[in-house]
């Protein structure tokens, strides 16, 4: 795969991450000193806040997938006979690739619904389907993330 670099989507959705959590910081700081400070909030704020934590929080899930930072409890896995132990693993990865991929399906389709009726957040005015976005994306490449494991466990060469 020449053209396709992992580590430039891995830092792209880190530098993402960040950047939406930078903004979260200052726009929550914003927040809390308008009610304090000035006794008026903002009335965006919680609106944008909202959002970038879907977007952060799907994205994040991707990545935590890629490290194997996901909880899972592996006591009675262990214990079994190696051949038992791969195929259980197997089939936890295909369903885990079967949820994000259902995900992903039912978000495109909420994001369309989102773009064709045209509807718009309260207080920014926003597309709806854009914060929407952020669990097609973030689901997806949680997918193809366990695809990769799927292919490591079966000893295939991974993707990337």
């Amino acid at each position: 795969m020449g053209y396709f670099n992992k580590n430039i989507v891995l830092k792209l959705e880190e530098k993402i991450i960040a950047l939406f959590m930078l903004v979260a910081i200052i726009v929550g700081f914003m927040q809390v000193s308008s009610r304090f400070i000035f006794k008026s909030s903002l009335p965006w704020s919680e609106e944008l806040l909202r959002f970038i934590f879907q977007w952060v929080t799907f994205l994040a899930a991707s990545v935590a997938v890629r490290e194997k930072a996901h909880v899972s409890v592996t006591f009675l896995i262990d214990k079994l006979p190696r051949n038992a132990n791969k195929l259980i693993t197997l089939l936890g990865i295909l369903l885990s690739i079967g949820f994000c991929l259902a995900i992903t399906y039912f978000g495109i389709q909420l994001v369309k619904v989102q773009i064709e009726t045209e509807q718009i957040s309260t207080a920014m005015q926003l597309p709806m389907w854009i914060p929407y976005s952020g669990v097609v994306v973030g689901s997806f490449m949680m997918a193809f993330r366990f695809f990769r494991s799927l292919l490591t466990v079966l000893g295939k060469r991974s993707l990337g």
